[in-house]
């Protein structure tokens, strides 16, 4: 047998009757040879009367799937070559034309290039598609990945597949399929090396950027750095074609990653490469093969960005965007499974709650955006105070953090409060707005317990939370342990319950009254009558509870704006029934929450009811605490601008409980101060409370201000406080509450 080339182009391999002694075509293709596109059998004529189509075609189809075209005189042999089924075969009529011959072979060749489209389109097809569905079924992007270059190694029968990332946001990591006697690469290595020949500091890099595929189809024969090209070599890689594959930046359903697409959008970035190895021999790539790579490369880039896209909504889930701590969802089913397992194994869990002190302030000085920083570095500041695994910090309200630290005493929680103490105090954050300092300070509330069946997770961080107002109490800019059993918060809780379900119903059943104690002018300049307005509870058996007993579970139940509304609205509505009399002689002074004060539609409400009733609002002094002013300056100097504009006047209750309150009297404009009665109280037994209600009253002379004495109970309390030249006294020395109708009836 020898090789020659015909006029067209075409090799033949020419073999003589003694190579067909087996009467079959087998001989036609030795284990050394290359498969024949096609066979050209030559019967001779003598022969064809005897020819058995079938003992030609006993070709091992393992070696060869050739079409066979025969060489016939007859067109009895024509026709039975025609009924043949066995592979394909055709004939041919002697004597041969050569360009019928010619377009017959070319016929072939069409024919058999068509089906080997269909069939690798069709492969492909199902190949798009199985990997599509598993894309869409798996939230693993390591197996997804690891799939498609097993089937692209199997589909191209090519010697290696590698998937390399190439993010900074993403973990690095090689997806690799190879041939049969072909070595796998170290992932590390090969990532390490590709960062060098076409990463972000290359001109490669840009060209993969914008979806530039590279293609060498002999390694040897193509520029390369001379490191680049020896560990190529030592791989044994001949041939190499690398396909970019790049996502955008933008939603999950747009990904795309073809070079066509690339081109005209700049909003893609690099993700990585779709990388193909052939060994040994060099190898030129077809444009079916890289155009099906090439959709393949944008299934790989859809799995990518879901991936990315489940991991964002993964981390909106446990994570709070602002602050980048744990959010509430993720401290809740945190705390539940730790609770769970320390009570299996009892040890104790500490939670720490914690705000910033005067946030509010602080927020309407600095702005929202200068607040939502001051949040942040507080939160890093927190997460580096903690070093275990297990002890975690999240966003536990708007304005408060925690910390829960499993398998840790209270001891271990004061050393972290102490921690985080030393290292606020050592960043210094300023804040103008502060009665504590003139920087960022925090208050703590610590609770500890070991978890049992009996108490929920919660109740630990209610404790703390707790735990927290005490600190607050105390003058902020420090911490306090919750120290009773944390099992009666539960008992505390279906109180509050109860209670709430009280209020309610006391408000829609009008069960509140309204009662008044005088304030008695200790000079002569006021004639006026001044008379607190105090609410009480009736029950329906006519026992009457006093506030204290239900005005702290209405604030915590956010219910005090209603309940101030309700004082509002009767008391108004009682004075404009009551019979005609000079109004001119009586101020009331109406005691309004927090929450109240915060409320804008409160104000309005209250600005509409004054005018609705047609009351003089010199009638009314509405009663603010220090601790609520404080909180919110600016907030609360705006309210009381507002209603003093229309003629009401202020108190500032319970003066001298702030430790820094001195100081942010000149900047609220009220006009009465209420020295706290715990001073009044003990001003002829106490040095210091005698000290302090002396200059509460020179600063408030100086200032301008009329000062109020409260608990006023008895003569010697009365003349001391007439010889500090007090203006006004409230007390039962005086006169003890009464109901509201008995003064203006």
């Amino acid at each position: 047998m020898a090789w020659s080339s015909t006029e067209v182009g075409y090799q033949v391999l020419v073999t003589h009757r003694n190579a067909l002694a087996s009467a079959s075509t087998e001989g036609l293709v030795s284990e050394n040879s290359v498969c024949p596109d096609l066979i050209l059998v030559d019967i001779p004529e003598e022969q064809e009367a005897e020819l058995e189509i079938g003992h030609y075609l006993q070709l091992d189809s393992d070696k060869c799937e050739s079409d066979i075209i025969f060489l016939v005189s007859r067109f009895e042999t024509r026709e039975k070559i025609a009924h043949c089924q066995f592979k394909t075969v055709d004939s041919v009529l002697k004597p041969i034309n050569q360009q019928a011959l010619i377009d017959n072979i070319e016929a072939h060749f069409k024919l058999q290039q068509l089906q080997e489209s269909l069939t690798r389109q069709e492969k492909e097809s199902k190949i798009l598609f199985q990997l599509s569905e598993n894309i869409r079924q798996s939230l693993n992007l390591e197996v997804t990945l690891q799939q498609i270059t097993t089937e692209i190694q199997k589909f191209l029968n090519c010697d290696r597949v590698i998937i390399n990332s190439y993010t900074e946001n993403y973990p690095a990591f090689t997806s690799q399929a190879v041939g049969l006697a072909i070595a796998p690469i170290i992932p590390e290595t090969y990532s390490n090396f590709l960062s060098e020949i076409c990463g972000k500091n290359t001109n490669e890099y840009q060209q993969y950027q914008q979806g530039k595929i590279q293609i060498i189809e002999d390694i040897n024969h193509h520029y390369l750095q001379s490191s680049a090209q020896a560990y190529l070599n030592q791989l044994e890689i001949a041939s190499q074609l690398i396909i970019p594959i790049c996502i955008q930046d933008v939603g999950p359903e747009q990904t795309i990653s073809l070079a066509s697409d690339l081109e005209s959008n700049s909003s893609c970035s690099l993700w990585g490469w779709l990388i193909i190895h052939q060994c040994n021999l060099p190898k030129t790539w077809p444009q079916p093969e890289i155009r099906f790579l090439q959709h393949l490369v944008s299934q790989v880039a859809i799995a990518i960005r879901q991936n990315l896209f489940i991991e964002q909504l993964q981390q909106i889930d446990i994570y709070d965007p602002l602050t980048k701590v744990y959010n509430r969802r993720y401290l809740d089913q945190q705390l539940s499974l730790e609770w769970r397992r320390l009570q299996r194994i009892p040890s104790p869990v500490s939670a720490i709650i914690c705000d910033i002190d005067y946030f509010q302030a602080y927020k309407n000085h600095y702005g929202e955006q200068g607040a939502n920083q001051c949040l942040q570095n507080v939160a890093q500041l927190m997460c580096q105070a903690i070093r275990r695994p297990a002890d975690f910090i999240s966003l536990y309200s708007e304005d408060k953090l925690a910390i829960i630290l499993p398998h840790t005493p209270v001891q271990g929680a004061q050393n972290i409060v102490a921690a985080i103490q030393v290292m606020l105090s050592q960043l210094q954050l300023p804040h103008a707005q502060s009665p504590a300092s003139p920087f960022v300070t925090l208050s703590f509330g610590i609770a500890t317990t070991i978890p049992n069946a009996t108490k929920s997770p919660n109740s630990i961080t209610e404790a703390a939370e707790q735990a927290l107002y005490i600190a607050k109490s105390r003058g902020r800019n420090c911490s306090a342990i919750y120290n009773k059993d944390i099992s009666q918060l539960t008992l505390q809780q279906q109180q509050e319950l109860t209670w709430s379900k009280r209020l309610h119903d006391a408000l829609e059943k009008n069960l509140f009254c309204l009662y008044a104690q005088c304030i008695e002018p200790l000079d002569t300049e006021d004639q006026r009558q001044h008379f607190e307005i105090l609410l009480r509870l009736q029950e329906q058996d006519n026992v009457i509870i006093p506030p204290n007993d239900f005005l702290p579970i209405a604030n915590r139940c956010a219910m005090m704006p209603q309940i101030d509304s309700w004082v509002i609205e009767n008391l108004f509505s009682q004075l404009s029934a009551a019979e005609a009399r000079n109004y001119q002689e009586y101020v009331f002074t109406i005691n309004l929450s927090g929450a109240s004060l915060n409320d804008d539609i409160f104000l309005d409400f209250l600005q509409t009811k004054i005018m609705e009733y047609n009351l003089d609002p010199q009638l009314f002094c509405f009663e603010i605490t220090e601790s609520v002013a404080l909180d919110n300056i600016a907030k609360i100097s705006d309210f009381i601008k507002q209603l003093k504009n229309l003629g009401c006047s202020f108190a500032l209750d319970d003066f001298g409980t702030g430790m820094s309150s001195l100081t942010y009297l000149k900047e609220l404009p009220v006009d009465y101060v209420k020295i706290d009665g715990s001073f009044i109280r003990e001003i002829n037994n106490d040095a210091i409370a005698k000290s302090m209600v002396t200059t509460i009253n020179n600063l408030a002379q100086i200032i301008g201000l009329k000062t109020i004495a409260e608990f006023v109970e008895n003569q010697a309390i009365l003349e001391t406080i007439q010889d500090l030249k007090i203006d006004y006294a409230q007390g039962f020395h005086f006169a003890k509450p009464c109901l509201l109708n008995n003064v203006i009836s």
